[in-house]
């Protein structure tokens, strides 16, 4: 564990220097937030995570740099570098610990650069939150001129091997970011919630929540079709695809890349007509900031259920739970009972929600579930994707929930702050996010053949055609 001195310091980096999507910037305490935010808005281009480590008594920063290609030919696709640092709590040194570039010299001089910039300030007395800024600084900055010089860096090709050579599980966890992403982007609200994306892909929108929707509905049909997940790696004439490059790059950059996939074996899977996958992701972003772990250890823990849409499930995956009471417009069900996250200790309460959820999707959710990444993992649970009609021929579900540990809310404390939780009822209310740590997601997948009239009536006697077609006429003439 971190020096107590650090704790709230380390809170604060852990809060403010995690990308957050734009509808999080207000809130319970909207005008520092957004003050902060705007603050390190230039700092964000790239970097991916800031993940703490206790046991390690360090934070770990992952950053990805898309660098412009060298060569204005089609085939010809920016270069995509990888960089992770160290950062000793008890030190304050920062370490360059992995980089993807194929050149070593590059690790040595952003090593060289880092020295300088740790020479140049007195341990003592910068921050820990003011050194992660310089940091951030030098890597939007003078790190890039670097990175400019190299002859080679990871490519389309590299990325698609990268993917392959890891365990069959996190070829699966790439195919679930697909299929999440595609949702986010047939959900009512994208314009506002559609995030994390690419950069590239939001600058071309400029804007158009529809026009970015496009772009990742096409990359990711592209990204299969360029071979993701077979030796092809071209598209007819020879021609590689820049935006199934730069999706499958920023998708391995995300902090869910760490994460483990598996079967869910807890669901009722009870047999009936409806084709039914579980699966639960387990996630791994690190320890929770000391804020957290101070209440824990004094007041206890308890696990809840949160289930929601999954047009929502991409934003949460990556951003975590948010307060979104204050804003009618997101917040699914209202705030009758105060503002702040909404749980439940029942699974079975919260997928409740999740049902409710689906009853009115919008009109494209259903092409975003036609695609080969649903029955890859389909198939991942076990289901014989082989026998399965086309998946336009189904009406497709998907029940998101989402398992969270929050502090349990003392019955007597009077000191206790009820903005990190509290009880009402059946269900726990947190209105400060910092202190719902999410863990899992669970997904319940649902295909039910759809009615076909026609398929019905071909199987209706042609002599009982002929006469409901001669009562029809009969009545009409009277």
């Amino acid at each position: 564990m971190a020096d107590n001195s650090n704790d709230e310091e380390i809170s604060s980096i852990l809060r403010f220097f995690c990308p957050r999507p734009r509808f999080a910037t207000s809130g319970i305490g909207s005008t520092e937030n957004e003050r902060l935010l705007q603050k390190r808005q230039p700092l964000c281009r790239g970097y991916s995570r800031v993940k703490f480590d206790a046991p390690g008594n360090r934070i770990v920063l992952t950053y990805l740099h898309m660098l412009p290609p060298f060569s204005t030919e089609v085939s010809s696709f920016p270069l995509a570098v990888y960089l992770s640092f160290e950062v000793s709590l008890a030190t304050k040194s920062v370490k360059c610990i992995q980089c993807s570039a194929t050149t070593s010299s590059i690790a040595k001089s952003i090593n060289e650069r880092i020295d300088v910039m740790c020479l140049n300030r007195l341990s003592s007395e910068v921050s820990l939150f003011s050194l992660i800024s310089r940091l951030l600084q030098l890597l939007n900055s003078d790190i890039p001129k670097i990175l400019h010089g190299v002859a080679k860096a990871e490519t389309f090709h590299g990325l698609i091997q990268r993917a392959n050579i890891a365990q069959q599980v996190q070829i699966h966890l790439i195919d679930l970011q697909v299929l999440l992403l595609r949702c986010a982007s047939a959900g009512r609200t994208r314009a506002h919630t559609l995030s994390p994306v690419p950069i590239e892909f939001t600058s071309r929108a400029n804007g158009d929540g529809d026009a970015l929707a496009h772009l990742i509905f096409n990359a990711s049909n592209e990204l299969y079709f360029c071979g993701f997940r077979g030796s092809n790696t071209q598209l007819p004439g020879g021609k590689q695809t820049l935006e199934a490059w730069e999706l499958l790059s920023f998708i391995l950059s995300l902090p869910i890349s760490d994460s483990q996939l598996l079967k869910d074996e807890s669901c009722d899977n009870t047999p009936s007509r409806n084709i039914v996958g579980n699966l639960t992701i387990e996630m791994n972003a690190g320890d929770p900031p000391p804020s957290f772990t101070r209440h824990a250890i004094k007041y206890g823990t308890i696990q809840t259920f949160h289930g929601t849409k999954i047009e929502s499930a991409w934003s949460i995956l990556n951003h975590g739970l948010q307060n979104l009471s204050y804003n009618k417009a997101l917040s699914q069900n209202g705030a009758m009972l105060g503002e702040g996250v909404y749980l439940s200790s029942s699974r079975q309460v919260a997928e409740g929600f999740a049902i409710m959820a689906t009853e009115r999707p919008s009109r494209v959710l259903s092409y975003a579930f036609e695609h080969e990444s649903l029955l890859h993992l389909l198939a991942y649970t076990n289901v014989n994707v082989s026998k399965l009609d086309p998946l336009d021929t189904y009406d497709i579900k998907c029940l998101p929930v989402f398992e969270a540990t929050i502090i349990k809310p003392p019955e007597d404390d009077t000191d206790f702050d009820k903005r990190i939780s509290r009880q009402e009822g059946k269900y726990f209310v947190c209105e400060d996010s910092e202190f719902v740590q999410v863990s899992k997601l669970h997904l319940k997948f649902e295909l039910t053949k759809k009615a076909n009239v026609w398929a019905w009536l071909s199987r209706v006697p042609f002599s009982l055609m002929v006469f409901l077609v001669v009562l029809f006429w009969s009545l009409k003439s009277v």
